[in-house]
């Protein structure tokens, strides 16, 4: 049976563009701020992106494009999820208020940040709570403005309050404002259209705890698993040396929701197609997926190698040069990580595995990853992180054939990636080699760099159309209220 035709390409753009806003803010945080306070930042939103985890409510987020593709039957999953959410929330904020003066001793941190990391703490799980309905509900274009409206919001104020405070705390506290507004939009509007509950309900909690209680706990293995490099360099070197470190794992907000959109669009017409056990319409999806995902991260991987200087000291300044080894390694991760390796498990509701699969994972790369940084410093600790998810990925592979069947030869669109990779091979040896031409780097960055990107999208879009396919509706802002689905 064909489905409707859903694109991810709303919510990547519009949250693109506003998470092109945000690399100004390492931008000018490295101009304003020393490198011990940008340290001290980067941990602290490192230990807020631990929050869904080890609160267990991102088992919840996750279970949302699992209950949205059973339709109306899992509206109750949804109403209970967001109760459960809220709980737990609130459980998880009492706990770090307890431990919060060690934390704060052990990282350096002022009251002032420890009381923002308290609050924000609480945040976190429910801020994201609407924008994935929407989505997990095929609301694509108003997901996409919720999304990339309340991410601008965000940056902005963090921009701001830097910019005028100079602080890592007040970037903390711009955070956390910013969530409880978000949080308050997301009331609003989910409790009109039925799916938010104004008085808390548990009337499923069986059916929500059986899908994300194990995917939460895993969560947390997938934690150590991806991000063991940062926690353990958090603890053994300067917050200087770690901004170095984190300054070459660049982060670009632009192919993490690129990869993102993908999942969140793919998981709900997964779930229904293999309900339906039709074996080609899953396999078509997921090659679709992988096309989706790889068109661009091949290209920014190539560019990330070839670029890797000039990128870094127009970014971060001379200072931080010591970052550019690090990224033309750290490119390598986001050619293996945009796999979509999960995807089986969490539209057939299979937690057991992903429990099961990143608590071995998570192990493994903890373990790697003190050897490796014990061996070879942050460099070892990094080589650590691209074997932990290649591992992973094959894991994923493994799943998809051994349960459904899915041959790799099948699940791999082999001439796609070959004219993406080809392509933008011949454009990268092109740019370096006509890098003695400028006087500069930064004009080697900016022309060649520039028409890089233009001439391997302009090629794209002219022999692959499709990949780009979306439409906007007129009236793409329509409220499904309880009343109108039922009466649906």
């Amino acid at each position: 049976m064909s489905q409707p035709k859903v694109s991810h390409w709303p919510i990547s753009i519009l949250n693109g563009l506003s998470a092109m806003v945000a690399l100004f803010l390492p931008m000018i945080m490295s101009r304003l701020i020393s490198a011990d306070d940008i340290g001290r930042y980067k941990v602290l939103f490192l230990y807020l992106l631990t929050m869904p985890a080890l609160s267990l409510t991102g088992g919840i987020e996750n279970g949302l494009y699992y209950w949205a593709g059973l339709g109306e039957d899992g509206r109750p999953q949804v109403r209970t999820g967001w109760s459960l959410t809220l709980l737990l929330s609130l459980i998880f904020m009492v706990a770090v208020i307890v431990v919060s003066p060690w934390l704060g001793q052990w990282f350096g941190w002022s009251q002032g940040e420890s009381l923002a990391f308290v609050i924000a703490s609480f945040t976190v799980a429910l801020a994201n709570f609407y924008e994935a309905l929407l989505i997990a509900t095929k609301r694509i274009w108003p997901g996409a403005f919720f999304s990339a409206g309340f991410d601008a919001m965000k940056t902005i104020s963090l921009l701001s309050a830097v910019m005028y405070y100079r602080t890592a705390e007040s970037a903390v506290w711009a955070f956390t404002v910013t969530s409880l507004i978000k949080i308050a939009v997301t009331l609003f509007f989910g409790s009109r259209e039925g799916w938010i509950p104004l008085i808390p309900e548990f009337k499923s909690i069986k059916e929500v705890m059986k899908y994300s209680l194990p995917v939460s706990v895993s969560g947390i293995f997938d934690l150590l698993m991806n991000y063991s490099d940062r926690f353990l360099l958090s603890v053994i070197i300067s917050p200087a040396e770690y901004a170095i470190y984190t300054f070459g794992c660049l982060s670009l907000p632009p192919l993490q929701i690129l990869e993102r959109s993908v999942n969140r669009v793919l998981i709900p017409k997964l779930t229904l197609s293999i309900k339906q056990h039709d074996r080609q319409s899953c396999i078509h999806l997921y090659n679709e997926a992988v096309e989706q995902i790889m068109m661009l991260y091949i290209p920014a991987v190539v560019g990330l190698i070839v670029f890797a200087e000039p990128i870094i000291r127009l970014l971060f300044t001379e200072k931080y040069i010591a970052a550019a080894s690090f990224l033309r390694l750290y490119a390598l991760w986001y050619l293996v990580s945009g796999w979509p390796y999960d995807v089986a498990a969490r539209a057939s509701g299979d937690g057991r595995w992903i429990l099961k699969t990143n608590m071995i994972m998570g192990a493994f790369s903890l373990s790697v990853c003190a050897l490796l940084t014990w061996w070879l410093g942050a460099l070892g600790a990094l080589i650590s992180l691209i074997v932990s998810v290649t591992m992973l990925r094959f894991l994923g592979f493994r799943l998809m054939h051994k349960k459904f069947h899915w041959n790799f030869k099948e699940l791999v669109p082999v001439k796609s990636l070959m004219l993406f990779s080809t392509f933008a091979v011949i454009l990268g040896i092109g740019s370096f080699g006509l890098k003695g031409l400028f006087a500069t780097e930064f004009w080697w960055l900016v022309i060649c760099g520039g028409a890089f990107a233009l001439v391997y999208l302009g090629v794209l879009i002219y022999f692959r159309r499709d990949l780009f396919d979306f439409h906007i509706p007129i009236k793409f802002w329509r409220r499904k209220s309880a009343d109108t689905s039922r009466e649906k």
